[in-house]
């Protein structure tokens, strides 16, 4: 399977496997101030953006999205699930990209990439690693029913702590019963 091809629908937006065509906005976004500071430390270019592309395009462990709206195709951010240890049967969730404008999407958009690590990939373990001072993405995490099971002390670049969190395969299935319940009143 080519996973430029991948689609994954929701009810108001859709995944599609990244290829080279959105670099110059999923770029800008990364290099906002207020989106890419928990990213990179470094301002992202042309030419790095397309070697990882080309990296995670020849990698099978690691699924990168960019989310669109169902009716008017508009991209409005990325996510991924990567690092996939098919033999652990565990991956990471993160690579989540949403300018402010787009925020409202955040639970849809986590939604659609964890049910596909849980029901497409049959992963047993979803871990989600943040930085400390990320609270969005906190708050997203323990929204969705990820819970804390580890904390690094100063491991992040800036000597802030990293957190990590995880969410099982029983825990993604009972939220899967009150997610749906919410999107199909």
């Amino acid at each position: 399977m080519d996973k430029r091809d991948l689609i994954i629908e929701g009810k108001n937006l859709y995944l599609k496997g990244i290829d080279h065509q959105y670099s110059d906005l999923i770029i800008s976004w990364r290099n906002d101030e207020n989106i890419g500071r928990f990213i990179q430390t470094e301002r992202l270019e042309l030419p790095t953006h397309q070697r990882f592309i080309d990296n995670y395009l020849a990698a099978e462990n690691d699924f990168y999205f960019l989310s669109y709206t169902k009716d008017t195709h508009t991209p409005v951010g990325t996510v991924a699930i990567y690092n996939i240890d098919y033999n652990a049967e565990e991956a990471e969730y993160g690579r989540l990209v949403l300018p402010s404008e787009y925020r409202f999407y955040s639970v849809e958009i986590a939604w659609l990439a964890i049910s596909f690590a849980f029901n497409t990939l049959k992963l047993k373990k979803v871990k989600g690693i943040v930085q400390g001072k990320n609270t969005n993405a906190i708050k997203l995490l323990k929204g969705i029913r990820f819970k804390k099971e580890q904390t690094l002390q100063r491991a992040w670049h800036n000597g802030d702590d990293v957190f990590i969190y995880v969410m099982y395969e029983g825990e993604f299935r009972e939220f899967a019963k009150v997610y749906e319940r919410l999107v199909n009143y």
